[in-house]
């Protein structure tokens, strides 16, 4: 094959190869994406719903707000589990089509408990519902708020606690500059490390509530920015 071909040869494979992935849709595209102004993300610890009722009425009265202060909004849900299931998303849609899928509370926690199971895949899990959130389509433009708030001991107990806290901190460094994070239920004895992470991530605000707190204070929705409380 002479130098010619071989470079005509090279430059087509380069061009196959770019092909294998799907370019961007532009923002007109009807592939775009479902664009919102406001998304909350609820990670939360099965084990921790089962074992403390102050949990699951924390889950309630927290969307009860989000309903109230986002009516009217084009606003989403996502829904995410920290248990041993290596599948932590188990809902996201609007408010409205939360509400539909769950006549009352008690069908809401009978499917955050049977879509859990027994385990602890604290870092990791958190860590995939924060790239998750950041990559929903109005999130990644910086055309929607999110929230996120983790209800959890946050007491890992899966292998691999090095490579699982580094790609947690990695997250929480990155969602820094994206939007609010609060953790909820938080064992008293993991709340040293988990206030330095926040701080060496960057977060200038941010919520940190231990598990003695019963019923915490819910967050607000309807600013522009949302200041969470600080505990240093």
């Amino acid at each position: 094959m002479n130098r010619t071909l071989l470079i005509l040869y090279l430059v087509m494979l380069s061009l196959l190869s770019l092909g294998c992935e799907a370019a961007p849709p532009p923002s007109d595209s009807p592939l775009a994406g479902e664009p919102c102004d406001y998304v909350l993300l609820i990670a939360v610890d099965r084990d921790n719903v089962e074992a403390n009722a102050d949990v699951f009425d924390f889950i309630l009265r927290v969307l009860d707000r989000y309903f109230h202060d986002r009516i009217g909004g084009h606003d989403q849900v996502i829904i995410a589990e920290l248990s041993g299931n290596n599948r932590p998303l188990i809902f996201q849609g609007t408010p409205q089509a939360l509400r539909e899928k769950f006549p009352d509370s008690k069908a809401f926690r009978e499917y955050l408990l049977a879509h859990g199971t027994k385990g602890k895949r604290i870092n990791t899990g958190i860590a995939e519902a924060l790239e998750y959130l950041m990559q929903t389509y109005s999130v990644a433009k910086g055309n929607a708020e999110s929230v996120a708030l983790i209800l959890s001991d946050m007491n890992d107990d899966q292998p691999g606690q090095n490579e699982s806290d580094r790609r947690l901190m990695n997250a929480l460094t990155t969602y820094a500059r994206k939007g609010n994070l609060g953790f909820y239920f938080c064992d008293q004895i993991r709340m040293a490390d988990i206030r330095q992470k926040m701080e060496q991530a960057g977060f200038q605000f941010y919520t940190l509530e231990c598990d003695a707190f019963g019923r915490p204070p819910l967050p607000n929705f309807e600013s522009r920015h949302q200041e969470a409380r600080n505990p240093k």
